[in-house]
């Protein structure tokens, strides 16, 4: 299986969502959504569809909505034996300015 890792900038996206949630429960809900999301790239790391864009910074990063958080984005990228979780966005946010 892949090892994951999750880097500063998602950690924070992470917590930041979760903070916005009005209820704890649905934050909750949130992490344990996420870390399924993080476990399904483990044992899958391709399984996100790969950004097209012309953007250096984005070259090689692929795009998986978090389980049940069909708004919500983990990009991330496979390094040799890893994954790393780069960002983890609203869908709406404006990712090419964020990277």
């Amino acid at each position: 299986m892949t090892r994951v890792v999750i880097l500063p900038a998602a950690v924070e996206d992470l917590d930041e969502q979760a903070a916005y949630f009005p209820e704890e429960a649905v934050a909750d809900h949130w992490y344990r959504q996420t870390e399924k999301t993080f476990a399904d790239l483990a044992r899958f790391p391709a399984i996100g569809a790969e950004i097209v864009t012309h953007n250096p910074r984005l070259r090689g990063i692929r795009t998986l909505t978090v389980v049940g958080f069909k708004n919500h984005v983990v990009y991330y990228r496979v390094v040799g034996n890893r994954v790393e979780i780069v960002r983890v966005l609203h869908g709406a946010r404006d990712v090419e300015n964020l990277f």
